[in-house]
């Protein structure tokens, strides 16, 4: 609800009320609007600058109920909005106070979530620590799986079976809530109704033994936080620095948080939870996850060389948490489990296939019958649900969308009924949002929208792996109400599945620099292929849509490829100048400094500077260096006080890559006299790598204390290629030391030392780790590299000592995922080899058992050998399944492999640049 207060106005020209069904929640935003073109005068990367004044902020942030700032553009009838939050604020030195307000951030439909979460979140902060007391949440609260016809609320049990998994368990509570209590994680790796979180939830409540009585986690007074799963990613990001002492932070389906979300808050998610587990002031603390084993895999999976690691501080968390809870009863257990008194437990053994009593606990068969024995109408829904989550859509699916996707897995005539009958959807998505008789709902309701049940979800990730959604699903997509993440995941498998026109038009609809960004990937692929029409026609789109380094990035790869004279490089050059791009401007002042225009150079660089870039007066000073040192220094110390230190290393380390090195050394030194080392550090590593040793070690001398640990690790680099060892190891433990907050200290007391690069160890990120470590190991201390990967902790005299983290590990099973990547790779391999003796029977069952295990190299050798002997359809049938199913696994399953032999198979190269439409032909012309 919108309402506006009376005349007077502070600073607050509305109110939004959260409501919900007609409900108010009683959750407020406070609004302050901005209307006309003048807001959007001060443009910034993603957005624009709105710049308030001291005492708006100072109100703002002293303000009881959050503050959004909504900029009115009148032209576009369009408003964007904004949080105002000490994060969000940025202080600068000259202009005060300013805050990005996002061009994505447009209040419409999609603003409804997000700000609905900035209101709860300020709600919760008001109460303190996050976390509601294990008794007060039931299992169903939890997302336990009902239990057999027991799907009513409150959840009915069934008796609870302790196996080995539970033991471990055990121990970690052991630990938390010993005498020295430890935080510690745990994470159950199992299929889809294996009993994970009915086992986490047993955990719960479980009595374990303690001095000097029995206790379990929810007598002892533990608390559960998120209490609502699953809970946005953003929001557990932010709630998650309010957890406290003795809670549990449940992450069922822990793929949520650590896999789901774009990789920044992933890993931003990632770190945080392993600080929290790593902080002594916050615990102790549980973090109870549970994952399929394909996540699992995906996960800890290392990547290829060439590939960015986007799942590092997820592995770092999980690695060693892991314990495998089993798919399946032994035949000991479910003779007992016969035996049992308990009507649930006794009916699940005595009616389960073989040993599957959790899965028939769960429900897990009566969902599957009820799914394949659906009528028409409710499978299309089903199969559309499927296919967005194994595609990248997010657990809560929209009715808006749901139901227009569905309509298009019906046949012509089902379609042409539903066209005639607007009750269709209704009608046959009643059943399957109630209880079975032995199952939860097939689709679960909630207020955004509908879940499709895990069981079904795991099933359509395996029986539908080769099969790609029809058109009128991209449709769906593209015009229905899919939130940004949504559509730019389902653009991204549709693109790695080599339907680059489906993922363009799905860029389109998202309409942001987000879309711009994806449609330049796919310009850049047919850059690369050849069709360079096509690659300028995207590019120039995607620039449109915000993407700014769009057409430079083209012009740039174009001139790293012999284009350096073409003109129309220098044309894609002046649209992304004009279009603001300042990398842009900075190329083209360059390209007329070498062309002998200086006075059109010096307006372009003067413009550049006004859009916050040196690079270009550099360039320009550079080039006139060579003719007058003087003015070429001047240009460059004339730059404005925020730009000048950087400006002048980049020019000091110009002169001195055409041999002015003394013009350089006398740069790097007025650099010094005005506190900033950059120049002189990186003037001197140079010269050690070559013949100016004593030079460097002059240099050096003068640089004095370095200001950073990563300036200390370069100076002692610089210090080794000297051979100055002594004055290499006293640099980098001194700085250790000044960074945790203390004097440098002998270099000869190890006690210390030991003690402070251990407590380095820990508080510092791994890549600041590896490169001390690198450091010292050229310094052949391998005793002190010890140190670093050590569980030693610094004594309470000399630096606080940080919380010992536990995990509870099944090391029978430590290496899972490397069985399951050598499994993957086995079949394939034998595959191949079965496909060149020409047993191409064996070689099928044998592609598809590897493309079950996550690999498609079966499938395209396969298909290799059969198009190399002339039997095209079976090659295009296979490679086609190929390219459909690409692996969720990082490292495996190369798209661009199966995209050839799909190639091979068709003898048509056009398609890996025009693509594929949704049926698995070659798309037309662009």
């Amino acid at each position: 609800m919108f309402r506006e207060p009376g005349e007077e106005d502070l600073g607050i020209d509305a109110h939004f009320e959260i409501v919900e069904d007609g409900k108010s929640l009683g959750l407020l935003l406070a609004v302050q609007i901005k209307s006309g073109r003048s807001w959007f005068e001060s443009p910034a990367e993603g957005g624009w600058w709105f710049r308030p004044d001291q005492d708006h902020v100072e109100y703002w942030l002293s303000h009881s109920i959050p503050v959004i700032v909504v900029l009115a553009d009148n032209e576009s009838s369009t408003c964007y909005w904004q949080h105002v939050s000490a994060s969000t604020l940025i202080k600068s030195r000259k202009r005060g106070w300013k805050l990005l307000v996002p061009s994505t951030h447009v209040l419409d439909a999609s603003a409804v979530v997000p700000l609905r979460e900035v209101a709860e979140v300020a709600a919760l902060e008001a109460r303190g620590h996050v976390g509601v007391p294990i008794g007060e949440l039931d299992a169903g609260a939890l997302e336990v799986h009902g239990t057999l016809s027991s799907v009513h609320t409150p959840l009915e049990l069934s008796e609870y079976r302790f196996r080995a998994h539970d033991a471990r368990l055990n121990e970690l509570l052991e630990d938390a809530m010993g005498p020295q209590a430890k935080s510690g994680i745990a994470v159950l790796v199992a299929i889809s109704g294996a009993g994970k979180t009915r086992a986490l939830y047993e955990a719960l409540h479980r009595p374990v033994p303690m001095e000097p009585a029995t206790t379990s986690l929810a007598e002892s007074g533990w608390q559960v936080w998120p209490a609502v799963n699953p809970l946005p990613p953003r929001r557990f990001l932010h709630e998650l620095g309010r957890v406290g002492p003795r809670t549990v932070v449940w992450l069922n389906e822990a793929q949520r948080y650590l896999l789901e979300p774009d990789p920044s808050l992933r890993a931003a998610i990632a770190t945080a939870l392993r600080e929290l587990l790593a902080d002594e002031t916050r615990g102790p603390v549980l973090v109870m996850a549970t994952l399929w084993h394909r996540y699992w895999a995906q996960i800890t999976a290392k990547p290829a060389p060439e590939k960015s690691d986007e799942l590092v501080a997820a592995r770092r968390l999980i690695e060693g948490g892991y314990v495998r809870v089993p798919d399946t009863f032994t035949n000991a257990e479910v003779a007992e489990a016969r035996r049992s008194g308990d009507r649930l437990l006794a009916a699940a053994a005595n009616r389960a296939t073989g040993t599957n009593v959790t899965q028939y606990l769960a429900g897990a068969p009566e969902l599957l019958r009820r799914y394949k024995t659906a009528c028409p109408a409710q499978q299309a829904i089903i199969h559309a649900a499927m296919d967005a989550r194994r595609l990248g859509h997010e657990e809560i699916l929209s009715e808006d969308f749901l139901s227009a996707a569905a309509r298009c897995y019906l046949n012509s005539e089902e379609a042409e009924q539903s066209a005639d009958d607007p009750s269709w959807f209704g009608t046959a998505i009643a059943d399957l949002i109630a209880p079975g008789v032995a199952s939860e709902p097939v689709l679960r309701l909630s207020a955004l929208g509908y879940r499709l049940d895990d069981v079904l979800d795991e099933e359509g990730r395996t029986s539908r792996i080769f099969e790609f959604p029809p058109e009128g699903f991209w449709t769906a997509a593209m015009e229905s109400d899919l939130r940004t993440d949504n559509r730019v995941r389902l653009a991204e498998s549709a693109a790695a599945r080599l339907r680059m026109q489906i993922a363009a038009r799905l860029y389109e609809a998202v309409g942001t620099e987000v879309g711009g960004e994806g449609l330049y990937a796919i310009a850049m692929h047919c850059e690369r292929k050849g069709a360079r029409q096509q690659a300028e026609t995207l590019a120039r789109r995607a620039a449109e849509l915000g993407y700014a380094d769009a057409l430079k990035s083209l012009a740039m790869w174009r001139r790293g490829r012999g284009g350096e004279h073409d003109p129309f490089v220098q044309q894609l050059l002046w649209e992304a100048a004009e279009g603001g791009d300042v990398d842009a401007l900075d190329e083209l002042a360059t390209t007329l400094e070498r062309a002998g225009d200086s006075e059109g150079a010096e307006a372009l660089a003067r413009k550049a500077v006004e859009l916050g870039s040196w690079k270009a007066v550099v360039s320009i000073a550079g080039w006139r260096a060579i003719e007058d040192q003087g003015e070429a220094r001047a240009m460059v110390a004339s730059l404005p006080d925020h730009m000048r230190a950087a400006a002048m290393t980049r020019f000091a380390l110009e002169l001195d890559e055409v041999d002015d090195h003394d013009e350089a050394e006398e740069v790097a030194l007025v650099l010094l006299g005005s506190g900033h080392s950059q120049a002189a550090v990186e003037l001197a590593d140079r010269w050690a790598q070559h013949d100016r040793k004593p030079q460097a070690a002059r240099l050096l001398d003068r640089v004095g204390l370095p200001k950073s640990v990563e300036e200390a690790l370069r100076v002692a680099l610089t210090r080794i290629s000297l051979r100055d060892y002594p004055s290499a190891i006293k640099v980098v433990l001194d700085q250790v030391g000044i960074d945790l907050g203390h004097a440098p200290t002998d270099i000869h007391d190890h006690e210390v030392i030991a003690r402070r690069l251990a407590a380095f160890a820990q508080t510092h990120s791994a890549t600041v780790v590896r490169e001390l470590e690198f450091v010292l190991r050229r310094l052949d201390e391998e005793h002190l590299v010890a140190y670093l990967h050590t569980d030693m902790r610094p004594a309470p005299s000399d630096e606080p000592e940080p919380a010992e983290v536990n995990v509870a590990v099944s090391h029978a099973d430590d290496d899972l995922e490397g069985t399951m990547y050598e499994v993957a790779d086995a079949y394939a391999t034998l595959a191949g080899y079965h496909a060149k003796r020409g047993d191409f029977a064996e070689a099928e069952v044998l592609a598809y058992r590897a493309a079950e295990a996550g690999s498609s190299d079966g499938l395209e050798q396969l298909s290799r050998e059969l198009a190399e002997r002339g039997n095209r359809a079976e090659a295009d049938r296979l490679a086609l399944c190929a390219v459909n199913m690409t692996s969720d696994w990082q490292g495996y399953g190369s798209s661009e492999s199966a995209w050839a032999a799909l190639a091979q198979a068709r003898k048509d190269d056009a398609l890996l640049t025009l693509g594929l439409d949704a049926d698995g032909n070659t798309a037309p012309s662009w």
